[in-house]
C-alpha cells in the first residue's frame, strides 16, 4: 500500500481537487493522510464532506510548517511506500501506478518524476526540472548544484523518510535539503515523464526571497566538504545565493566569501563567482 501525505494550511478552496487527484489514482492500493497544519479557514468542513474510507484527516493544534506536517504523516502512515502531494497541486491519474512500477523496475529506494509548473503571477508554464528530459539514476553530486526534486513528485520506501525526516527548521527549499541527505544513503531514479501539475499561488512561500536566502546559506554550510570536491556546484550555488540576495537588496559577496570552502581552487572559484555576482547584480 502507498500512503499519500498532504500537508495543508488555509487552502480550503483548493484542497478538494488535490484530494480527488489522489483518490482517483488508477490501479493502486492507497491511503490518504491530510495533515491540517493548524488551518483557520474551512478546511475541517471540506474534509468532513469527503466520505471515503481511505482518507484520514489529522488536524494539528498549531501551525508548525509543512515539514513538520509531513513528518507527522510519515509517522502515522501504514503503507510500505510514501508519496507526498501538496494541497494546491494535481496529479495525473497514472502517477502512482507508473512510479511504483518504475521503482520496482529500477530497484530504487526513491523515484521522482518531472512536472509542469504553472505560475499564477506570470501565467507561464515551465517544465521541471529544466533541461532534464532523459530518465536516469540520480546521484548526490547531481543534486549539489541545483534542486531537481520537488516534494510532490516523490514516491519512496517509508523507511527512507523515517530514518531521514524533513528538517523542520527549513522554511524553504526543504525538498532540496532532504534529498541531498537521502542521496547519500539510498538509490534515487528519475522518470522524465511529467506526472504532476504544480500551481504556484501568489502567496506561496516560494516567493519569499528572505527564506530562500537563509536556506541556501544553510545548504552551503552543510555541504562544505562536497563543494570542495565539486567547484562547479559551488559556482552554481553562488549564482543562486546572489539571486536571492539581489531580491533582498543585499550585496552577496562578503557573506559568500565566508561560506566558500577553502581549497586550492579557491582563487579560481572566487574569480568566477565575482563575475557571476556582478552579472546578476548588474554591477559595473
Amino acid at each position: 500500500m502507498i500512503s499519500v501525505i498532504i500537508p495543508t494550511y488555509n487552502r480550503a478552496s483548493l484542497l478538494k481537487k488535490a484530494v480527488e487527484s489522489v483518490l482517483q489514482q488508477q490501479d493502486v492500493e492507497l491511503e490518504l493522510l491530510v495533515v491540517d497544519d493548524g488551518s483557520t479557514d474551512d478546511t475541517a468542513s471540506v474534509m468532513g464532506a469527503i466520505q471515503d474510507p481511505r482518507v484520514r484527516y489529522l488536524p494539528q493544534a498549531a501551525n508548525k510548517g509543512a515539514c513538520a506536517a509531513r513528518n507527522v504523516g510519515v509517522r502515522e502512515a501504514r503503507g510500505e511506500y510514501v508519496a507526498f502531494q501538496d494541497s494546491d497541486d494535481l496529479w495525473h491519474l497514472d502517477k502512482l501506478n507508473r512510479q511504483l512500477a518504475y521503482l520496482e523496475k529500477t530497484k530504487a529506494d526513491i523515484v521522482f518524476c518531472a512536472m509542469n509548473r504553472h505560475d499564477e503571477l506570470t501565467g507561464r508554464t515551465t517544465f521541471f526540472p529544466p533541461k532534464h528530459t532523459e530518465s536516469r539514476e540520480i546521484f548526490y553530486p547531481d543534486l549539489l548544484p541545483y534542486n531537481l526534486i520537488s516534494t510532490q513528485t516523490i514516491l519512496g520506501k517509508r523507511e527512507c523518510f523515517l530514518e531521514t525526516p524533513f528538517d523542520e527548521s527549513f522554511p524553504r527549499l526543504q525538498d532540496w535539503e532532504l534529498v541531498l541527505r537521502i542521496a547519500q544513503k539510498y538509490r534515487i531514479w528519475y522518470d522524465a515523464t511529467p506526472l504532476v501539475e504544480a500551481y504556484v499561488q501568489n502567496d506561496s512561500i516560494s516567493r519569499n526571497p528572505q527564506k530562500g536566502l537563509w536556506a541556501v546559506t544553510r545548504l552551503i554550510e552543510q555541504h562544505h566538504e562536497a563543494l570542495i570536491q565539486h567547484p562547479h556546484a559551488a559556482i552554481r550555488l553562488a549564482e543562486t545565493y546572489a539571486h536571492f540576495a539581489r531580491l533582498c537588496h543585499i550585496n552577496p559577496w562578503p557573506e559568500y566569501l565566508r561560506l566558500l570552502p577553502r581549497s586550492p581552487l579557491r582563487a579560481v572559484v572566487k574569480s568566477v563567482l565575482m563575475q557571476v555576482a556582478r552579472v546578476i547584480l548588474r554591477r559595473p
